[in-house]
């Protein structure tokens, strides 16, 4: 059976929008290592993903990528106000007055 690159654009057309971002990797890791020389290329240009993403994917499907909740690696994402902003809490309590917090009529 030949996979042509129609068919291998149709396979991802219909299943990638049903997926997180870590199922989009493994899928195009495992057809990257099913299609075996120029599988990388192939996934790439079929699945409109970036050619470092499926080299990426490959690389975790080759490794034994394991099935997890998380999305994306530990500690990403946004870090809190008060860390990037050192005092805050204390300026915004400046702005109260004083009498304020706590206060209850």
């Amino acid at each position: 059976m030949e996979v042509t690159p129609a068919g291998l654009a149709r396979f991802f057309g219909v299943v990638l929008p049903h997926m997180n971002e870590v199922q989009r990797r493994v899928v195009a890791g495992a057809a990257s290592e099913m299609l075996g020389r120029g599988g990388k290329t192939a996934v790439a240009s079929a699945s409109g993903m970036s050619r470092n993403t499926v080299i990426k994917a490959h690389g975790e499907v080759e490794a034994g990528v394991e099935p997890s909740d998380r999305q994306r690696a530990p500690g990403g994402g946004d870090k809190a106000a008060i860390d990037k902003q050192p005092g805050l809490l204390e300026a915004l309590d400046e702005l109260v007055h004083p009498e304020t917090p706590g206060l209850l009529t």
